[in-house]
C-alpha cells in the first residue's frame, strides 16, 4: 500500500481516511493496518543535525535511502549486485540571499528509479571543506554499506560506482 501512495502522490489526508474505512470494514485481514498514515509509510519522527562550519547538515544516509528505494521499487527488479551512482548538487535557493542548499544524492544505476536523498547541507557558504565535511559523511557511509546487507531477507552488494 506504501508503493501505491508513493506511485500516486495520495495525500496524508486521503491515506488518513482510507484507512479508516478498511479498518471500520471489521475484516480480520485488515486489523492490522495502522490508524496513522505516518506508521503505514515510515515517517520519522526525529532527525539529527550536524554542525558543519559555516552551516547544517541532515544526513539520512546511503543505507537508510537504498532500503527504501528496494522497498517502492520492488526488490524482485534488482540483480543482487547494485552499482549506485553519487552526486552533490548546489542549489542557490534565492537571488537575494547567500542561503545555499548541497544536496548529496544518490542512483542506481543503470537508472530504475528517481534520485534519493542521501544527505543535505545548508549554509550561506560552502562547507570550509568538503572532504572534511559532506564527503567525510557520505565517505563513511560508503564504506559501510560495500559490505553485503540483508534487505527483505535478501542479500545485496552495494558498490559505490562514481561521484559526479
Amino acid at each position: 500500500m506504501a508503493r501505491w501512495v508513493c506511485d500516486h502522490g495520495i495525500t496524508h489526508e486521503a491515506i488518513g481516511a482510507l484507512l479508516k474505512i478498511l479498518r471500520d470494514a471489521e475484516l480480520d485481514q485488515l486489523r492490522n493496518l495502522p490508524l496513522d498514515p505516518r506508521t503505514l509509510l515510515g515517517t520519522p519522527k526525529s532527525t539529527v543535525i550536524r554542525s558543519v562550519p559555516p552551516g547544517e547538515y541532515f544526513h539520512y544516509g546511503l543505507k537508510n535511502a537504498l532500503t527504501d528505494q528496494l522497498r517502492i521499487i520492488g526488490i524482485n527488479r534488482i540483480s543482487n549486485d547494485i552499482q549506485i551512482n553519487v552526486n552533490i548538487d548546489e542549489l542557490p535557493i534565492a537571488k537575494s540571499s547567500k542561503s545555499q542548499l548541497y544536496s548529496i544524492l544518490g542512483e542506481i544505476y543503470p537508472k530504475i528509479a528517481e534520485p534519493f536523498v542521501i544527505g543535505v547541507y545548508h549554509g550561506n557558504e560552502k562547507p570550509n571543506s568538503f572532504q572534511h565535511g559532506l564527503l567525510s559523511h557520505v565517505q563513511k557511509v560508503t564504506m559501510a554499506t560495500l559490505d553485503v546487507e540483508n534487505v527483505e531477507k535478501r542479500e545485496i552488494m552495494t558498490i559505490i560506482a562514481c561521484y559526479f
